[in-house]
């Protein structure tokens, strides 16, 4: 797509996150940490295995998206942006 639509002035990307700073990630993490450690609270223990120590800011994920969509982006298509703080880097940590 990202070749084929350029004649029509349309640019395909597509963002592919890692765990962000939700509910939905902290509520798995929770899940995963009462079946694996036995105590939903001690999610940070598995937080902390992310290479980064973290998910991301919500921030991070939406300012490469504005930045995608904007004039300054002009030049790019076809492409897709990991943004997982080096988890695709590495063995499956999710």
């Amino acid at each position: 797509l990202g070749g084929n639509s350029l004649a029509d002035n349309i640019r395909v990307v597509g963002v592919n996150p890692g765990p962000v700073d939700t509910d939905r990630i902290y509520n798995m993490l929770k899940k995963r940490a009462a079946s694996e450690l036995g105590d939903a609270n001690r999610y940070t223990e598995l937080e902390a295995t992310y290479p980064l120590g973290r998910p991301a800011h919500k921030y991070e994920i939406s300012d490469l998206i504005v930045f995608l969509a904007s004039y300054r982006s002009g030049y790019t298509s076809g492409a897709i942006f990991t943004v997982d703080g080096g988890i695709a880097s590495r063995r499956s940590i999710i």
